[in-house]
């Protein structure tokens, strides 16, 4: 399924990558940080013992075909429902082959029960290559998954070379496509691109309560503007932010920075007021910024080091407070 790449990502998740068994087949492998092999292979095994159970006294099989018939149906999943998508629901199903396969496996071992019915068994056999016959894939569903996953090398009609999972990330925070935009303006809404990398993010007043770890991977980012959100903590991520010059965190709810800001060299405007910060790290001594912004925080006296640093701020009339 995925001879055309070694990994897919969508919405900041490795959803499956390329492996090649022993016998030199590739299978497509869901990763773990999704939990959905930990699933399939929970619910087989629940559904297995049931089978095992119906075939030793001879039950009724259509209670666990209901079950087997709602769990094969992915897009219908609780937890998989925040991914609205049309094209993510079509890799829902091409995910589903591999939910059956491992199933198919698994009901061979009723042949090796003493059975009263061996209809049962062969009925339940049936059933499921019913669901979804996973032999081969013909060449035009291996066309359908090329062109779908050429989707996924652009954001919004992007080309992007790195960062693509990030806003997939973000936008399953805050339930909106984020729009590319050529120019950034003080109320933008929206990222923008240069040579393939985003260079500029934009996401005010949009309820986000917290970043992706992954943010850091935006090397290329110049701008973040993330004021009037409800951002209580920062991922240490962002200390990977080494070409970010303004980093707007105005109006959110934000208690500390983290210890490694003053990694940030070239970060020349900060705006950190309206938030509930008690002190500052001592490594944000390191900057040497053009403006910060500390107005309406919570600080308590700040430490020698932080006090001589705010001073030289004020002296060159770079700082607000």
């Amino acid at each position: 399924m995925l001879d055309y790449l070694e990994q897919l990502i969508i919405d900041g998740t490795i959803v499956a990558k390329l492996e090649t068994n022993a016998s030199g087949h590739s299978l497509v492998v869901f990763d773990q940080k999704w939990n959905v092999p930990k699933q399939f292979k929970s619910e087989i095994n629940e559904w297995m013992a049931e089978a095992k159970k119906i075939v030793h006294e001879n039950q009724d099989l259509n209670t666990l075909k209901e079950r087997i018939a709602e769990g094969t149906n992915l897009t219908g999943r609780p937890e998989f429902e925040r991914y609205g998508s049309e094209e993510f629901h079509q890799l829902l199903e091409k995910m589903k082959r591999t939910f059956v396969d491992a199933l198919k496996k698994r009901i061979s071992e009723l042949d090796c029960l003493p059975v009263k019915n061996n209809s049962i068994v062969d009925e339940l056999k049936k059933y499921v290559s019913e669901i979804l016959d996973a032999d081969v894939l013909e060449e035009s569903a291996k066309d359908e998954w090329r062109l779908f996953l050429q989707k996924y090398e652009k954001y919004n009609g992007v080309d992007l070379k790195s960062g693509l999972h990030v806003l997939y990330a973000l936008e399953g925070m805050i339930g909106a496509k984020i729009p590319h935009v050529e120019q950034m303006e003080w109320n933008t809404f929206g990222f923008k691109a240069e040579d393939g990398n985003v260079v500029a993010l934009a996401l005010p007043n949009k309820g986000l309560k917290t970043l992706p770890e992954e943010i850091g991977d935006l090397e290329a980012l110049e701008i973040l503007r993330l004021d009037g959100n409800k951002l209580k903590n920062l991922p240490s991520g962002l200390e990977s932010l080494q070409n970010l010059k303004e980093l707007d965190l105005g109006r959110n709810e934000i208690h500390s920075l983290p210890d490694g800001i003053g990694k940030l060299r070239n970060l020349k405007r900060i705006r950190l007021f309206h938030n509930m910060l008690t002190s500052l790290p001592e490594s944000i001594t390191e900057l040497t910024p053009d403006l910060v912004d500390l107005g309406y925080n919570q600080f308590d006296r700040h430490p020698p080091r932080i006090r001589v640093w705010l001073s030289s701020l004020k002296e060159r009339g770079a700082l607000y407070e």
